[in-house]
């Protein structure tokens, strides 16, 4: 074989091989990318889905499940810094024995939505702090 040709065609090889590489290591990252905002926006789901805890029809079950999401959002957001920031205040106030503050908690909340970019824009204090409690009463 040509000296040449040997080398034209390994040159090709090695820049085929390049741009495959990088093709795999971009679908790589959108993955993890993905991945990361698909945990990030469950958190948030569940964060709202157990709001309950916070009025006065609260069960253990749902104190229970709002305390884990709580627990979680320092892992899930570590690399949001206006989400471990207002994190840090309301573990402060566990800390202190202080009632649960509504303000930093919808803070929170807030910053978590921006971190993903979900529009919360369209829903008020109350939206947060008024969840569905649909009560079944006993058949007639």
């Amino acid at each position: 074989m040509n000296p040449e040709i040997a080398a034209t065609a390994s040159a090709i090889s090695a820049a085929l091989s390049l741009v495959v590489t990088i093709i795999l290591a971009r679908l790589a990252f959108v993955q993890f990318r993905y991945a990361r905002r698909k945990l990030k926006v469950n958190t948030i789901t569940r964060l709202l889905a157990y709001r309950g805890a916070l009025t006065s029809t609260k069960s253990e079950s749902m104190v229970g499940e709002f305390t884990v999401v709580l627990n979680e959002i320092g892992m899930v957001f570590h690399d949001s810094s206006d989400v471990v920031d207002l994190l840090k205040k309301c573990i402060e106030n566990v800390i202190k024995n202080r009632p649960i503050e509504y303000g930093p908690l919808l803070k929170l909340w807030r910053a978590m939505c921006d971190d993903v970019k979900i529009n919360h824009e369209q829903f008020s204090d109350d939206f947060f702090f008024t969840p569905f409690n649909v009560k079944h009463g006993d058949p007639q």
